[in-house]
Formats: structure tokens, C-alpha cells, sequence
């Protein structure tokens, strides 16, 4: 079971690094949804303000693509984090009539099942191009394919320091994301050393 645990971590790490590279060919499409973090007194970090900043890279390459800023109130932020992106975004020159807000999400999954339901409203329909952290750009895509939205992940730069937690904190959303699956594997795995066991207590007790 350790083994394969092992095995979930790498083969994660080195699809991640893979499909960042794939996704870097895709075509940028019709609307760049940026996936909000936390605020630090109101204010966008550095961090998320990484996220705005490739997102707007990303939607200036076409005048038609919407930027679409997707984040709620926490319990401990005065205010919803995609108001707070707006904020940072006009600030790089993006015009309010180019931005929508969705403000409302409290997980990656609510972020992206609310986004759609926006851009429905607005006539937007096929791929997004969806932006995140570079260490969380891999489970995002995996969300996308999982609620059935056409698009792909792209990631923005995170300080050295923070990616080996955040890299941890993902493995272990990936589990969870999947977890009946990994638990009947590592539940199978299990089974020859429960028999030991069991034969090893039988023998004992015989003895």
C-alpha cells in the first residue's frame, strides 16, 4: 500500500509537468476564468495577484475574450476575493465591461461549475481556458473533465518555498478526489497481509 501511494505521488508530479506543457499549446479561448485564494486583509497577495496577472496576459492576446474572476467570501475575508481581483485587474488596464464576477464559490469546484452557469447566461459556450497556480493547474484540468467542461488548466509562477506543501496539499486532494477508487486499491493490497495475520494469530493461539 505504501508502494502504491508512492507511486499515486510520482506518477501525479510527473503528468502535472507533462500536461503543463501540453496545455501551453492550447488556444487561448473565449473566456480566462481565474480561480480566486485567499485574501490577506482585504487585499489580493502576492500569490493571487500571479494568478490576475497571467489571466490577463492570457485574455489581451484576443479583444473578445471575457476575463472571468471567480471567487466568494470567506468567514474571514471582508469581502469576496473576485471583487478584490477585479480591483487588481483594472489596475493592469482591463476594462470593467471585459470582466465578470462570479462570487459565490467557496472550492475549485464550485468556482467552475458557477463560471459555466455565468457564461451560459451570457451566450459563452465551448472551451475555457482556466487559471490557477502552477502546483494546482493539474487537478483544476482534472475537475474540468470530471463536470464534463470542455477548456484546460494553465498555471501561473509560485515561490519556490511554498511549492513542496502545496504540492503535498494537491496529492492529497487528488486522493480525496478519487478516493473510493484508492481506497479499494489499497484496501486489495491489504488483503495478503491481513491473511498473514490472521494465520500467524491462529498459529499462535494453536501453539
Amino acid at each position: 500500500p505504501i508502494g502504491y501511494l508512492g507511486l499515486v505521488l510520482v506518477a501525479s508530479l510527473l503528468w502535472s509537468w507533462v500536461y503543463a506543457r501540453i496545455a501551453a499549446r492550447a488556444p487561448i479561448a473565449a473566456a480566462v476564468v481565474v480561480l480566486g485564494s485567499g485574501l490577506v486583509d482585504g487585499r489580493v497577495p502576492p500569490l493571487l495577484a500571479a494568478r490576475v496577472a497571467r489571466g490577463v496576459a492570457l485574455a489581451e492576446r484576443d479583444p473578445r475574450t471575457l476575463l472571468v474572476l471567480s471567487g466568494g467570501q470567506g468567514a474571514d475575508e471582508p469581502r469576496s476575493e473576485s471583487s478584490a481581483m477585479a480591483e487588481h485587474a483594472a489596475s493592469l488596464g482591463v476594462p470593467e465591461a471585459r470582466m465578470v464576477l462570479e462570487e459565490a464559490s467557496t472550492t475549485t469546484e464550485e468556482n467552475l461549475r458557477l463560471t459555466r452557469a455565468l457564461l451560459v447566461e451570457r451566450g459563452v459556450e465551448g472551451p475555457v481556458t482556466v487559471v490557477t497556480s502552477d502546483y494546482h493547474a493539474f487537478r483544476a484540468a482534472t475537475l474540468l473533465r470530471r463536470l464534463g467542461i470542455a477548456g484546460h488548466a494553465r498555471g501561473a509562477r509560485t515561490a519556490r518555498y511554498y511549492l513542496p506543501s502545496a504540492l503535498l496539499r494537491e496529492y492529497v486532494a487528488l486522493l480525496r478526489d478519487h478516493l473510493r477508487v484508492h481506497a479499494a486499491i489499497v484496501g486489495l493490497l491489504l488483503v495478503p497481509s491481513a491473511v498473514l495475520l490472521v494465520l500467524m494469530l491462529v498459529r499462535a493461539l494453536g501453539g
